[in-house]
């Protein structure tokens, strides 16, 4: 990757993650709940994306060539929407402690 594109790999993961504590929100406010939102997000989204991309770095890791599309899902599907469904909820509930 050049520099370029890695630059833009990385707002792009910046921008979904920011955009994203809407869904979060939605999710925690009409279906499930702070809690299970918290919990679920962690478990489903953030946790499997940030390995993705830990995995992704290691070479020969997941394989003898590059596996682009694991770190195009871990840090562009994942992880941004699993820290933007923290994002927004986190605080929320702390606040109600």
């Amino acid at each position: 990757m050049t520099v370029v594109q890695a630059s833009s790999f990385v707002s792009a993961a910046s921008a979904l993650t920011f955009s994203s504590p809407i869904i979060g929100g939605l999710l925690a406010d009409s279906f499930l709940g702070d809690y299970w939102t918290i919990l679920l997000g962690t478990i489903l989204l953030y946790i499997p994306g940030l390995l993705l991309i830990a995995l992704v770095a290691y070479p020969g890791l997941l394989g003898s060539t590059y596996n682009y599309d694991a770190l195009v899902a871990g840090t562009l599907v994942l992880w941004p929407l699993g820290a933007g469904a923290l994002k927004s909820i986190v605080n929320v509930m702390g606040a109600k402690q």
